[in-house]
């Protein structure tokens, strides 16, 4: 193994900003942003509610399949392996059989895909843990596995000087958990209609 496998704690924190934080906050903006622009259009040209209410209705609708279907399916295949949320957290999906390329397309849909399947994401996640390569079921199904570059760098820099170091970004990941939460709560409540 001449990688460094990314743990649970930085995979779940990638997960909540990928599936749950960015596509609901890019709806939110993108829904004030068409609202406001087909406000303006209908108030200067006089054009009906109907057509406002449908144009809006269509782009959201293509947002939410973008951002709800197809970036959750091939996400790992875009930015060299590296979705937004993976970003953030210096991680990488890169191939198994060769770590020095990154994830396809096609291995992306095919490690993502299982998350579409019922109780399969909730069995993989115990399955990172479980294993010492840190891989899930669609790890194995698409021959990927997913690297903790901040720990690599940290172990050939430690390597290099012969000085270990240790570091976790556990309070990144639990103020991340937080904020998904506390931004799920505001938007049920915006809809709910309390606020």
């Amino acid at each position: 193994m001449n990688y460094e496998p990314a743990g649970f704690g930085k995979r779940f924190g990638a997960y909540v900003l990928d599936w749950i934080v960015l596509p609901y906050l890019i709806i939110f903006v993108l829904m004030f942003v068409l609202g406001f622009i087909i406000g303006i259009i209908g108030f200067l040209f006089n054009v009906s509610e109907v057509f406002s209410l449908g144009v809006v209705e269509a782009m959201l609708a293509l947002f939410c399949l973008f951002f709800f279907v197809l970036y959750p399916l091939f996400k790992d295949g875009l930015f060299n392996g590296q979705s937004l949320g993976r970003k953030v957290f210096s991680l990488k999906v890169v191939r198994y059989s060769n770590q020095e390329l990154p994830c396809s397309f096609i291995q992306s849909l095919k490690r993502n895909f299982l998350f579409f399947i019922p109780f399969v994401a909730l069995i993989s996640a115990f399955q990172v843990d479980g294993n010492p390569e840190h891989r899930r079921l669609g790890d194995s199904f698409a021959d990927t596995v997913v690297v903790d570059l901040k720990k690599q760098r940290r172990n050939k820099a430690a390597v290099d000087t012969g000085i270990a170091q240790k570091k976790t970004n556990s309070a990144l990941i639990v103020l991340i958990a937080f904020l998904a939460i506390v931004f799920l709560i505001v938007i049920a409540l915006v809809f709910v209609g309390v606020l």
